[in-house]
């Protein structure tokens, strides 16, 4: 499965997913100024790492 593939809206490799949930995360992740993407290691199996910045304390 290419990356493009995995973050296509509508895409799943499961047969009752309707395929939101990546491009849902995905979505919520950038609208918060960070990033996600995905490693697949040799020995099988994706992970998906998520980096947020680090929030700044309020000011009053």
């Amino acid at each position: 499965m290419s990356d493009a593939a995995a973050r296509a809206p509508l895409f799943s490799t499961k047969t009752h997913g309707i395929g939101f949930g990546l491009s849902i995360a995905r979505m919520i992740v950038e609208n918060h100024g960070g990033t996600i993407r995905a490693e697949s290691p040799v020995d099988g199996g994706t992970r998906f790492v998520i980096a947020l910045p680090q929030a700044r304390p309020a000011r009053f």
